[in-house]
């Protein structure tokens, strides 16, 4: 189902430049409009549970830059997919189901509202899409069982001693810090993500597994010595504007460090500004950023705009990583401007490499023993 949809999208939904740009300068008068609409809708109390004014808020921000990065990028697998999992994930929060038609009907009266005629008729479609395949898109969202292991059940209980027994069996291994965030902590918290997801935990018990996790991986860096790491080529690793997932970013941070690069972890939500500053400062071989959220796509293409128009930066390689790779197709990562892509952390590592040419000195740090 979720193909058809997909190919549907491309036919029904499919919007010119010019509606795209028009929609993403109108965007603030809209998301006021469509925020007043759905706060004064009469039975709004009903439509989002025991979600609040502030969520709704969330939803119609969040979901809007997917729409503009969708669109933006003519990627319809991101439409279809990201649609479904803000459905999963605001049903699971509170939101009824019967939420999700009345805020697209607010939006198509936005941009009708506030769009020129032609441009608004185009973006209207996209409104009408979603609305009039809510059923498909009802149907998609249902959440499959999700496997849990032993160290995400761990984390689920808030053990941390059991957390950090496990992590000292694994560092102690063939595998080390690799084999540690790559094939325990990472499916652990994709677990736990998806729980949130599915309404099944809570957000306290997923900002527990996530202090834990930090805690964890904070010590088995300093067990490696990884702060010390300096003289190999330069990295910065960071999550863009408002991304708020960084525990990807800090693992490819740490494994690039146990390669030999000197790391600036800049850690989740970077303003372009900011880290346009440090990277002209620095002038790093390699800039890694991570995404969960693909509405954050449009921020990224704009810093990456920044640092192909900056002469100083010239010899700058951009990495994406993090979960939203699986929702785009490879079109849109070419046309984000990017030098790579990697899925993983180990991945990451390796493509810093193959972009940059570089082999800095990991064979000397990968030979220092864990600290027991």
């Amino acid at each position: 189902m979720t193909n058809q949809l997909e190919a549907l999208a491309a036919t029904v939904a499919a919007v010119s430049p010019r509606a795209v740009a028009e929609f993403e300068r109108r965007l603030d008068a809209l998301l006021l409009d469509v925020g007043r609409d759905l706060a004064t809708y009469p039975a709004i109390a009903s439509l989002i549970g025991h979600g609040s004014l502030g969520r709704l808020c969330e939803f119609n921000r969040e979901h809007s830059r997917l729409v503009l990065a969708a669109l933006k990028f003519a990627d319809y697998r991101l439409l279809v997919r990201g649609h479904v999992w803000f459905l999963r994930a605001y049903q699971a929060q509170g939101f009824w189901r019967s939420f999700f038609p009345e805020a697209m009907l607010a939006w198509l009266r936005a941009v009708q509202k506030h769009m020129d005629a032609p441009t608004g008729s185009e973006m209207s479609r996209v409104y009408r899409f979603l609305m009039e395949n809510d059923r498909s898109f009802s149907e998609e969202q249902q959440a499959a069982a999700v496997p849990v292991g032993a160290f995400a059940e761990a984390l689920l209980r808030g053990d941390e001693a059991a957390c950090r027994e496990e992590a000292q069996v694994v560092l102690g291994g063939a595998g080390g810090l690799a084999a540690l965030y790559e094939d325990v902590i990472a499916p652990a918290m994709r677990t736990v993500g998806t729980l949130w997801e599915q309404g099944k935990i809570d957000s306290t018990a997923e900002r527990i597994a996530t202090g834990i996790v930090e805690r964890i991986m904070a010590t088995a860096a300093a067990s490696f010595h990884l702060e010390g790491v300096s003289g190999g080529p330069q990295a910065v690793v960071a999550c863009p504007a408002e991304e708020q997932h960084a525990i990807g970013a800090r693992m490819v941070a740490d494994l690039l460090r146990l390669d030999g690069w000197d790391v600036t972890f800049l850690g989740a939500n970077v303003p372009s500004v900011d880290l346009l500053k440090l990277l002209r400062s620095r002038r790093p071989a390699v800039l890694a950023l991570s995404v969960a959220m693909p509405g954050h796509l449009v921020e990224v293409k704009s810093l990456v705009t920044a640092v192909r128009g900056d002469a100083a930066l010239g010899r700058l390689r951009i990495l994406l990583g993090g979960p939203v790779l699986a929702q785009v197709t490879d079109a849109t990562v070419r046309a984000l401007g990017v030098d790579g892509g990697a899925r993983d952390a180990r991945g990451a590592v390796r493509a810093a490499a193959t972009v940059t040419g570089m082999t800095p000195l990991g064979s000397q740090l990968r030979s220092l023993r864990h600290a027991s």
